[in-house]
């Protein structure tokens, strides 16, 4: 059985820090039934985030998808970044600097080739015989998740479908937390990113987010993705009348879960990278590190070099 992937390990300290920031009784007057409700609830808290914290930040292992899971993958990096011709084929577009990627992964499906986009730092994998297209179509069948992809394949694809297993003809609408198909989509369209901010007029330590962001034309996809994560959403309206949704999870449950999620189902391109980068910054804050100088320092070197360019993910371990 073939597989797509690479090892990469990230270990990280194990302790955790409890801080409690106490006001002055002029401020506040707690009594000790309050403050002891307080405690307990923070303490339960505490142990449900470790509870959900796979292996306590420890270890993190660069999970690759079966055979059975792939198809999940597939149609997710479709959807992100690909499309049906109406010239009858598969078209999926990859930057520049996961070329090396592209290439392993037509390697593996054995069908199509990479063909560079002129003024554009960008390559298409572009799959047009039959027997790929078919096998294709067969790997993404029941994955897929926007109406508007389903309705591309009728219409573009349409002479293929009766050589394929019965295709079904709705929407996959599973959690987007139990297969390989946001992995999938996030390597084509998704990104990390760290925002540190900053109030002038308070005397304050500077506020750490740490942002998962899309930004999609399809608003079922933001549907699913605010029900699970939460969201902070903007939307723009294009003088061709057509919209564009800004998304991005900001809460730290937010980030939680994103942790988690990425932890089972890794990324598969050089986002992978990314993503490491991202945990580093994750673990800081999860352990109250950002409270420091030096804990903010770090933080934000680890902000500053997030989608930059980076090596292809075999030479990075």
């Amino acid at each position: 059985r073939q597989n797509i992937g690479f090892v990469i390990s990230l270990y990280a300290g194990t302790s955790i820090c409890l801080i409690i920031c106490g006001k002055s009784a002029g401020n506040y007057n707690v009594t000790n039934s309050l403050l002891s409700f307080v405690i307990s609830r923070f303490i339960r808290t505490s142990e449900t985030l470790r509870d959900i914290l796979p292996n306590n930040l420890i270890h993190i292992n660069h999970n690759k998808p079966n055979d059975k899971e792939f198809g999940s993958y597939l149609a997710g990096l479709w959807e992100a970044d690909g499309h049906a011709s109406s010239s009858q084929q598969i078209i999926i577009t990859f930057c520049e600097q996961d070329k090396y990627f592209a290439q392993s992964l037509a390697n593996l499906f054995e069908h199509g080739n990479l063909y560079n986009i002129k003024n554009k730092k960008a390559v298409n994998w572009v799959i047009s015989n039959k027997t790929g297209i078919i096998k294709f179509l067969n790997l993404i069948n029941g994955h897929i998740r926007i109406e508007r992809k389903l309705i591309q394949i009728r219409t573009n694809l349409n002479s293929y479908l009766p050589f394929c297993t019965p295709f079904q003809s709705q929407v996959n609408t599973s959690s987007l937390l139990q297969s390989y198909w946001l992995a999938g989509f996030t390597d084509g369209d998704g990104s990390f990113y760290i925002q540190i901010i900053t109030r002038k007029l308070i005397k304050r330590k500077p506020e750490v987010r740490l942002h998962f962001k899309f930004s999609l034309k399809d608003y079922e996809i933001i549907e699913q993705l605010s029900s699970t994560f939460g969201s902070s959403l903007s939307i723009r309206k294009h003088p061709n009348g057509s919209i564009t949704y800004y998304w991005s999870s900001t809460s730290f449950t937010s980030a939680l879960k994103v942790h988690n999620y990425f932890h089972t189902y890794s990324l598969q391109s050089s986002k992978w990278l990314n993503f490491l980068k991202w945990r580093k910054a994750f673990i800081l804050f999860y352990k109250n590190f950002h409270l420091s100088e030096e804990g903010l320092k770090k933080i934000i070197k680890i902000k500053n070099s997030l989608n930059s360019k980076s090596p292809r993910p075999s030479d990075a371990g």
